[in-house]
């Protein structure tokens, strides 16, 4: 790691509750002094997990992240709808706890909830929350909800869901009185125990204190998603309690991978903080070995791409935009070629371009008539100066 390494790289950011997305990456902009920091991903304020950060170059890679399948777990509470699908937006209904609903919901242990989560999975279309950054005529949706406008439309996308799973339930008692205070902790120590250290860091400036109005929950459903870029988990919630008739807000919600950053191997903003302090007071640079047991490589932002492995010509060419043309009996696309083949219906495919086995970019490969393969530059975060050929 250099003082200001132009490449970059990535690191796994455990972003706590009541801190923005934008937040995370500001507090590293002033820790390491480098301007050019990126994250994929956003969680809302009222989320907490995993926040993949890109730093230097490598920020260029971002798009390949959002690519990459998330998991959550969420904690949905039944009984009441909200403006914002969550614990800190209006309360719009709320339907009384009585037996009847949460018995016919927690029967033959949870069959019923659990035939909902089996139906939903697949790809559908969702249509994005009022209460999102996704602009519409250059103003943010969250911004006509604040202002009682409706929006000129409201926009739609297709995601997929791969996994919705009930991973454990609490019920009340009495459901006239609610969720226990142990319960309502076991929630809580089941968020901490997917949090670097068991620890969810301190929670940040925002207001995040329950919406007036809504009741103490009377369940709790745990659920496990595995989800597409750009899906709305806590639409999902408001979907079931629609489909119940109870109405339904995401009570917690806590990114536990993105790719293959896990939750748990995450960095607190607290810890980069205090490792920046201390390394300050040892008069280590900004950007120096103190940030090294969160720091990987930015070949961790393309773990679901194919790798070619390239020759030190053939960078630097790739370095200057030109194009390669490779024949395909070469063994080292040999495990690439079917990919190649599969994608005829498409342009080209994508894939990470090495030198001696450092991610230098992105490519594209398409195999064409005289049975060579053309490569093109993607996105390269290396320079001929940064390869040392």
């Amino acid at each position: 790691m250099n003082k200001q390494p132009p490449v970059g790289g990535l690191l796994n950011v455990y972003k706590p509750r009541g801190w923005s997305s934008f937040h995370i990456v500001a507090l590293l902009r002033r820790l390491t002094g480098i301007k050019r920091i990126g994250h994929a991903g956003t969680l809302d304020p009222f989320a907490e997990g995993v926040l993949p950060i890109l730093i230097g170059r490598s920020t260029r890679l971002l798009s390949y992240m959002d690519d990459d399948l998330k998991h959550y777990r969420v904690i949905l509470v039944p009984g009441a709808d909200t403006a914002t699908q969550d614990i800190v937006g209006e309360v719009l209904r709320v339907r009384e706890a009585d037996e009847a609903w949460i018995g016919a919901l927690s029967e033959n242990d949870y069959a019923a909830v659990r035939r909902s989560l089996a139906a939903m999975t697949g790809t559908s279309e969702q249509m994005v929350p009022l209460y999102s950054a996704v602009k519409v005529d250059g103003r943010p949706l969250y911004d006509y909800a604040r202002q009682g406008i409706e929006p000129p439309r409201r926009p739609s996308r297709m995601i997929t869901v791969e996994r919705a799973e009930l991973a454990t339930a609490f019920r009340a008692e009495d459901p006239g009185i609610g969720l226990s205070d142990t319960q309502l902790q076991a929630i809580e120590d089941l968020l901490a125990a997917e949090a670097p250290g068991q620890q969810r860091g301190e929670f940040g400036r925002l207001d995040l204190e329950p919406a007036e109005g809504l009741p103490r929950p009377a369940m709790a459903l745990v659920i496990d998603f595995s989800v597409s870029k750009g899906t709305y988990i806590r639409t999902l919630c408001a979907k079931l309690g629609e489909e119940w008739n109870t109405g339904a807000y995401a009570y917690r919600l806590q990114r536990l991978e993105a790719g293959n950053m896990k939750s748990t191997d995450a960095a607190l903003p607290e810890e980069l903080s205090g490792a920046r302090d201390e390394a300050a007071e040892e008069g280590e640079p900004s950007f120096a070995p103190w940030l090294a047991p969160w720091w990987r490589g930015a070949d961790g932002a393309v773990s679901g791409l194919p790798m070619l492995e390239l020759e030190d010509q053939e960078a630097i060419r790739l370095t200057h935009g030109q194009r390669l043309s490779l024949k395909a009996a070469e063994p080292r696309l040999a495990e690439l070629l079917p990919a190649i083949e599969a994608a005829q219906d498409q342009p080209a495919m994508t894939a990470g371009a090495c030198l001696a086995g450092r991610l230098i970019g992105t490519v594209r490969l398409e195999r064409n008539q005289s049975d060579h393969v053309i490569v093109t530059t993607e996105r390269m975060i290396a320079t001929r100066e940064d390869l040392q050929c």
